[in-house]
C-alpha cells in the first residue's frame, strides 16, 4: 500500500514541478520571473504546513492525514484544469492560488511516507523477527524513481498535443518568438565564433555573464507583445509573422512588435546563405497542458483509492492492525 500510494504520487508531484514553467510562459504569456514568484509561493505555504501536519499527526493518525494529503493534492490539481474558466480574478491570480493550495498537500507528503514506512519495518519485524530497514527503503526509492521517469516521459508528450506550431498571444500576456539558425559551412561557423568572441562579458564569481547593458528586453515587455528573437544576432535573419484577421509582418533581425490583437502568431524563418533555419518549434498548448495536470491529478487521486485498504491504525499513541486483535 505505501510502495504504490507513494509511486503514484511522485507522478503528481513531478508532473506539477514540471508544468509549472510551461503554463506561466506557453499558458499565461508571461515571463520567467513569474515562475518564481509562484514557486516562491508553493515554497511558503508548504513550509506553513509542514508544522501543521506535524502537529495533527499524533491527534489524527498518519493515515488520515496522508488520506488527506492525497485526495488534497489530486483536488489541487483538478483545479488547473479550471484556469481560465472561473469568473474570479486572472488567470494568473488563479494560479497563482491553485499552486499555493497545492503546497498544502504537499507538506504532508514530506512529513508522512517516511514515518508511515517505519510502522510497515516495525510490524514486519513483529512478523519475521528481523529489521529489514534497507530493502524496504531501497525499494521505495526505487519505484519512486522509476515513476519520476514515467512523469518525465510522459511530460515529453502530453503537453504539446494539438501543437501546430503557432504561439498564443493572451490580452495580458506576452510572446517571445525564437529562431536559431545553425551553420552549415565554414565561413558561416567562422563568422559565428568570430561574434561570440566580440561578445561583452564580465566575471561573476568564476561564471561568464552578462556586461551590465546586455539584453534585457524580456524586462521591458507589455501586455500584447511579441518579441522575435533570431540567434545569432549577427545573422540578421528576415522572417515573416502571420496571426489573426490577415495580419502579415516581415522583418529582419530582432524586433519587438506592440499592441496586436490577441490569438494565434505563426513564424516563418527565411533563408541565409550558409546557414540553416530553425527547426520548428514544439509548443505547449492549452489543451495539452490541462490534460497533464489532469492526468498528475489523477495519479493522485489513484494513490489515494489504494492508501485505502492499508491496515496500520495509529491515535493516541497506540498502533493497531485493522483485523488482528492485538
Amino acid at each position: 500500500y505505501v510502495l504504490s500510494a507513494t509511486a503514484l504520487f511522485w507522478f503528481g508531484l513531478n508532473g506539477l514541478i514540471a508544468l509549472v514553467p510551461f503554463w506561466v510562459v506557453s499558458f499565461l504569456g508571461r515571463g520567467e520571473g513569474d515562475v518564481t514568484n509562484l514557486m516562491g509561493l508553493f515554497l511558503v505555504v508548504n513550509l506553513l504546513f509542514f508544522f501543521v501536519f506535524n502537529g495533527l499527526a499524533p491527534k489524527l493518525g498518519k493515515h488520515v492525514l496522508m488520506l488527506a494529503t492525497l485526495l488534497g493534492s489530486a483536488v489541487a490539481l483538478a483545479a488547473m484544469c479550471l484556469v481560465g474558466l472561473l469568473p474570479i480574478g486572472s488567470d494568473y491570480v488563479q494560479t497563482a492560488f491553485v499552486v499555493a493550495l497545492f503546497g498544502a498537500p504537499v507538506a504532508g507528503f514530506m512529513v508522512l511516507p517516511f514515518a508511515i514506512l517505519g510502522d510497515v519495518v516495525d510490524y514486519d519485524e513483529r512478523l519475521t523477527g528481523r529489521r529489514r530497514e534497507a530493502i524496504f527503503f531501497g525499494v521505495q526509492g526505487v519505484f519512486q524513481k522509476i515513476m519520476i521517469g514515467v512523469s518525465v516521459f510522459t511530460f515529453t508528450i502530453v503537453p504539446f498535443l494539438g501543437d501546430d506550431g503557432s504561439y498564443r498571444l493572451r490580452e495580458d500576456g506576452w510572446v517571445t518568438i525564437s529562431g536559431r539558425y545553425t551553420p552549415n559551412g565554414g565561413a558561416a561557423l567562422a563568422k559565428d565564433n568570430k561574434a561570440k568572441q566580440g561578445t561583452p562579458w564580465v566575471w561573476i564569481l568564476g561564471e561568464k555573464t552578462p556586461a551590465a547593458g546586455a539584453e534585457t528586453e524580456e524586462t521591458k515587455m507589455s501586455a500584447r507583445a511579441i518579441r522575435v528573437d533570431v540567434a545569432p544576432n549577427h545573422v540578421n535573419a528576415p522572417w515573416m509573422l502571420r496571426g489573426p484577421d490577415g495580419f502579415v509582418r516581415e522583418g529582419v533581425g530582432d524586433e519587438t512588435l506592440r499592441d496586436l490583437a490577441p490569438g494565434k502568431y505563426s513564424p516563418t524563418w527565411g533563408e541565409v546563405a550558409d546557414w540553416n533555419r530553425p527547426d520548428p518549434p514544439r509548443i505547449p498548448t492549452a489543451f495539452g497542458l490541462k490534460l497533464m495536470a489532469l492526468l498528475s491529478g489523477l495519479f493522485c487521486l489513484a494513490a489515494f483509492v489504494v492508501f485505502l485498504g492499508y491496515p496500520i491504525r495509529d491515535h493516541g499513541g497506540k498502533i493497531t492492525v485493522k483485523g488482528e486483535e492485538t
